[in-house]
């Protein structure tokens, strides 16, 4: 396990050496969350949020930007295939 050493400045803030930053993977503007157990300061890489990685991943080729409709659609053609007494009124 590697240990590391930082210094708490006058406003409380802990400055975290980079081959710490480098080995969590986090740059400025991450978000860590903070824990104590038994007396020791634990810090964890809370990971990414949601509007974060939202659009990191293209759409698949030949499909919608918003599955939604592609989800309606389908759900439609379902019901008509299953009940198709249902569309002839």
């Amino acid at each position: 396990m590697k240990r590391f050493e930082a210094i708490i400045d006058d406003e409380g803030r802990i400055r975290l050496p980079r081959e710490l930053l480098e080995d969590l993977g986090v740059r400025p503007g991450s978000r860590v969350g903070l824990r104590i157990l038994d007396g020791e300061l634990y810090v964890h890489w809370l990971g990414k949020t949601l509007d974060e990685i939202a659009g990191s991943i293209p759409a698949i080729p030949g499909t919608s930007e918003d599955f939604d409709d592609e989800i309606e659609e389908a759900m439609a053609a379902a019901m008509a295939e299953k009940y198709p007494e249902s569309l002839q009124r």
